[in-house]
């Protein structure tokens, strides 16, 4: 063994080896995700995947430890890739530059022993928080505000989840996105104070914290899962966060069965996949739904042009003028989470490694299961 981590390695628990082998996953590379990075690189965990589909600019530079003045323009994720294998050539780095919320299969994270969220987008915390619980992963979520910053753990199933700390007003702000005021425009770009003190706390309690879970020194359910401090008062206060009996997200997770039917490939038909299910399990009714909404057609709310359109995401609709009026006011009109039969997975941008739910209707009853996609 390297004479790298001999002083970390005198630490009461301390365990090198499992370090080498531990596999996390930093979603966001930004402020906080550049702290996170950076200790995780230099404790040694084995392999570092580091999610974000946005490239550096200027503004990231007095706040991002991995990024220098040539590195504008290009994808973070490769570039805190390459600083991180730079730190320690002992570890392997992967850069991810996909959108986390449309592009990254649920299953995948089941590759990993921890996952750390540092994006500051609800949507992806949401959908986030959701896979992790549903594979059973450790997901830390942090948080910066100017001098303020928090750290939270969830373990599943033992502790809270991170919707069970929110309250309608983050449900509202979702809302509102896919609002008739709001759909197929630019999100609200709500930038937020941020300093690179704060975000090497928040990093280093973040990074501390996955370190317990990875080596086994997390303490369950009985231990303070949520940290806060402010910069400029020097408060710090920690607590239990308990989870929330209505909690939206438990909700989502009691109608999801655990059966898994069978894998598809991504260039199979829907119809195809729905004709494999009818023949092995002889039911006379079978729909397959992506988690997602799916837009097929268009309509003018100015002049009433209607139009099919190739299948997108609801979550990547933009608006575009009417070729009929030219007003900015055309707008999804049939979208649904269905799949429809002509189409293959692929060209509704289901991910691989993703999970699809399966209604199956037979001799009067339903019942729901899941199918895996895969490349």
């Amino acid at each position: 063994m390297t004479e790298r981590y001999k002083r970390q390695e005198m630490m009461q628990g301390w365990n090198q080896g499992i370090l080498s082998k531990s596999k996390v996953i930093v979603i966001g590379a930004g402020t906080t995700g550049n702290e996170v990075i950076k200790n995780l690189a230099l404790l040694g965990v084995g392999l570092l995947g580091i999610v974000d589909k946005d490239i550096v600019e200027e503004v990231n530079l007095s706040r991002c430890v991995l990024f220098r003045q040539e590195d504008v323009g290009k994808p973070k994720a490769e570039i805190a890739a390459k600083r991180a294998k730079e730190m320690n050539p002992y570890g392997k780095s992967i850069p991810i530059p996909f959108d986390v919320v449309h592009n990254f299969g649920c299953l995948e994270y089941k590759s990993y022993d921890c996952v750390i969220l540092t994006v500051d987008n609800l949507a992806a915390r949401m959908w986030v928080n959701r896979y992790c619980w549903l594979n059973r992963v450790p997901l830390i979520n942090t948080g910066i505000d100017g001098w303020i910053g928090n750290v939270a753990m969830m373990v599943p199933p033992f502790r809270s989840c991170i919707e069970c700390a929110w309250t309608n007003k983050e449900y509202r702000r979702l809302g509102e996105e896919h609002s008739c005021s709001r759909i197929g425009l630019s999100p609200h770009d709500n930038k937020i104070p941020m300093v690179v003190t704060s975000a090497a706390v928040v990093g280093g309690i973040a990074a501390q914290e996955a370190t317990k879970i990875l080596l086994g020194l997390e303490q369950g359910s009985s231990a303070h899962n949520t940290h806060w401090f402010d910069g400029r008062a020097g408060a710090f206060l920690s607590w239990q966060q308990g989870p929330r009996t209505d909690c939206a997200h438990h909700y989502f997770l009691t109608k999801k069965s655990r059966d898994i039917l069978f894998e598809t490939s991504l260039d199979d038909d829907v119809g195809n996949v729905k004709q494999r299910i009818r023949l092995s399990l002889h039911c006379s009714l079978v729909e397959i739904k992506h988690d997602k909404e799916i837009v097929y057609s268009i309509m003018c709310r100015s002049c009433g042009y209607r139009h099919a359109v190739t299948p997108c995401l609801i979550g990547n609709f933009r608006r575009s003028l009417c070729p009929k009026c030219s007003e900015l006011e055309v707008v999804p009109d049939e979208y649904t989470e269905e799949l429809k039969e002509e189409f293959t997975l692929r060209s509704l941008f289901i991910p691989p490694n993703h999970l699809l739910n399966v209604c199956i209707e037979k001799d009067g009853s339903t019942r729901n299961a899941w199918i895996v996609t895969k490349n």
